[in-house]
């Protein structure tokens, strides 16, 4: 019994010390949970802040580059085109002369650029250098990048040389800002207008017959001159022949008052309206003349340059029907003409040959053929001539 009764308390303790344990484990856990929550929502908060500072540096970060992209490159908030590029500009840039730099003015005419942005056109700097080019460039339409230089001087008094130019064009404010690549001095423009002057020229609505004055010479002497000329043959690709029939002006002294014929030939460049023009063969040719070259524009209906001499100046004229041999009269001269035309067309079997220019004068009833109706016309057009010169000598 004593034996037995000191199992079951050995086993009554056992079973106490089991629940206290069992409690003191549950305690200790609950206690660890407690810790483990507040750990864990440290640990959390730390994150979070930590989350919060890295965005919040990010997103200063994406501000500040966001702000220096949009110092350095400008872009466009609608695509560019074509008509936006083409037009008058009007701006500065900063050049030199020798080491010492110079700011001047100068004046874009773009009359040229297609859909990829490849533009064209005619620089003024007009500053008092006065100095004119042509140039070409390009504008990416997409990021507004732009640049141009010069390919061929119109004016060029102090041997200057081409500078290239690059900068940004901003489609809001119609402006382009950039610098000279060579020396990075800045250059600005700002759009004028969209109107321009188009130098582009269609050969076949050039004038026939153009007169106008030019400074010739007599040995030393300067000396101004009237000038006739007639484009008998003008090529799709500018090649040039004609006659020019030079005769006195009342701006020079009676003295230099000779008269002289020659054919030439020339050419044109149609992009830009660049006229040349040398004789090539003399017609009436008097003692000591030579052939002089005239440089010049053609644009719209007029021809402005120069010989080495000094101006050259012309003007679209009227024909006169039937004018013949270009003495600006009709006579027996121009009947005598037109007849021998005709009959060496009757008597060859064959269709003579008059220059475009005569052919266009011969035609008196404009029917395109020259024929026995034109003689017939001619005759009544001298006789009303002739009769308009006695009433009005």
């Amino acid at each position: 019994m004593k034996i037995k009764g000191a199992i079951s308390l050995l086993a009554a303790m056992a079973i106490l010390s089991t629940g206290g344990t069992a409690a003191m484990a549950e305690g200790n856990a609950q206690t660890t949970t407690t810790k483990s929550a507040v750990t864990t929502t440290k640990a959390a908060t730390t994150t979070k802040a930590a989350a919060t500072t890295k965005n919040a540096t990010t997103t200063k970060a994406a501000t500040t580059q966001a702000a220096t992209t949009v110092t350095t490159t400008v872009k466009p908030s609608a695509k560019i085109t074509a008509n936006n590029i083409k037009g008058t500009w009007e701006g500065t840039y900063t050049g030199s002369s020798n080491s010492t730099n110079i700011d001047r003015n100068i004046k874009l005419n773009i009359d040229v650029c297609d859909e990829n942005g490849d533009f064209s056109g005619i620089a003024d700097v007009t500053s008092s250098e006065g100095q004119s080019y042509c140039f070409s460039g390009k504008c990416d339409l997409s990021t507004g990048e732009f640049s141009f230089k010069g390919n061929k001087w119109l004016k060029n008094n102090d041997n200057w040389s081409f500078a290239s130019f690059k900068g940004t064009f901003d489609l809001t404010t119609k402006t382009i800002k950039g610098e000279k690549t060579s020396n990075t001095n800045a250059f600005s423009l700002e759009k004028k207008s969209d109107s321009f002057k188009n130098y582009v020229v269609d050969t076949k609505t050039i004038a026939p017959v153009w007169f106008g004055e030019y400074d010739g010479s007599s040995n030393s002497t300067v000396v101004r001159r009237n000038i006739k000329m007639i484009f008998t043959d003008i090529s799709e690709n500018g090649e040039l022949a004609g006659t020019a029939y030079v005769s006195p002006s009342d701006k020079a002294a009676a003295q230099y008052a000779v008269d002289a014929s020659y054919y030439f030939k020339g050419t044109l460049d149609t992009r830009y309206g660049i006229i040349t023009i040398k004789g090539s063969d003399w017609i009436d040719h008097p003692t000591d003349f030579s052939f002089i070259k005239f440089d010049g524009m053609l644009y719209e209906d007029t021809i402005d340059g120069k010989t080495e001499k000094g101006m050259w100046a012309m003007d679209p004229t009227n024909i006169l029907k039937g004018d013949l041999n270009l003495d600006n009269k009709l006579d027996e001269e121009d009947l005598t003409i037109l007849d021998k035309y005709l009959l060496a067309d009757i008597k060859d079997g064959k269709k003579a040959e008059f220059n475009k220019t005569l052919f266009i004068i011969a035609d008196m009833n404009d029917d395109e053929n020259v024929d026995s109706f034109d003689l017939i016309a001619l005759r009544k057009a001298v006789i009303k001539f002739a009769s308009k010169e006695k009433k009005n000598p």
